[in-house]
């Protein structure tokens, strides 16, 4: 075997050991990492010593298992941060688009743990409209945006969320089908959210575009149109973004 080969093969075994802890509870034994990648005993050990020293691994020696180290974490931050990145750059055109024809507030979110964080935001120049910055977090049990993402977000995570509203599954079910979400003055006195979901490929959601404004411009025969463009809107965004990054 080459000394390429050699190399290949060694960032195969490498690659696969650290693959083993997409699954399970985040900890493993030696003898598990062996087992998971028929690789012998010594050669995963061998393989663990230079992630370890490099900050991919990390050893509990008290309970002799093995996981994840902090350079992990940190690509992850940069993976998301780049992606976010993506997600704005393909968003802003035909986010632009939706805010020259309605002159509504448009805006990205994506979930945030417990709640809806605000990613981009394109402001209305009406003197009457609703305020929200970049950064701004609500929860996820009010408003169009926050179902749109509850509609995608695992039911074990999001069980404990609805017992705190009236929403159910079955709500959540129907919203999905329909690829929308209206909100009438659940977050805000006077305020009505559209809201649509941006997926990836696998169908998986990426975001959450919302188009929003006071009720006394929403709540008429206009709304049907607004709620087809913002989700005919959301669907180009999903296309633009699968299209970018391809399918991975």
């Amino acid at each position: 075997m080459s000394e390429q080969q050699s190399s290949t093969r060694s960032i195969d075994r490498a690659l696969e050991i650290l693959e083993c802890f997409l699954n399970g509870d985040g900890r493993y034994t030696l003898s598990e990492l062996s087992q998971s990648t028929g690789l012998a005993a010594t050669t995963v050990l061998r393989i663990l010593g230079a992630l370890i020293s490099r900050g991919f691994i990390e050893k509990d020696e008290l309970t002799k298992t093995y996981m994840l180290g902090y350079k992990v974490s940190q690509l992850s931050k940069l993976a998301n941060h780049s992606n976010e990145s993506v997600l704005k750059n393909v968003s802003e055109p035909y986010m632009n688009e939706l805010l020259d024809k309605y002159n509504e507030d448009v805006r990205l979110f994506v979930e945030d743990g417990q709640n809806k964080l605000c990613i981009m935001s394109l402001e209305s120049t009406r003197s009457l409209r609703h305020i929200m910055k970049v950064g701004d977090r609500h929860e996820l049990i009010k408003g169009a945006a926050g179902k749109i993402i509850l509609c995608y977000m695992d039911l074990e995570k999001r069980r404990p969320l609805l017992m705190e509203s009236n929403i159910t599954d079955e709500l959540l079910e129907t919203i999905k089908t329909k690829g929308y979400a209206v909100s009438i003055g659940e977050k805000e006195e006077g305020i009505v959210g559209i809201a649509a979901p941006i997926l990836d490929w696998k169908n998986n959601l990426v975001a959450c575009l919302s188009l929003s404004g006071p009720s006394i411009r929403f709540v008429n025969e206009e709304i049907e149109d607004k709620i087809k463009d913002t989700v005919n809107t959301a669907r180009n965004i999903s296309e633009a973004y699968i299209n970018f990054i391809g399918k991975v």
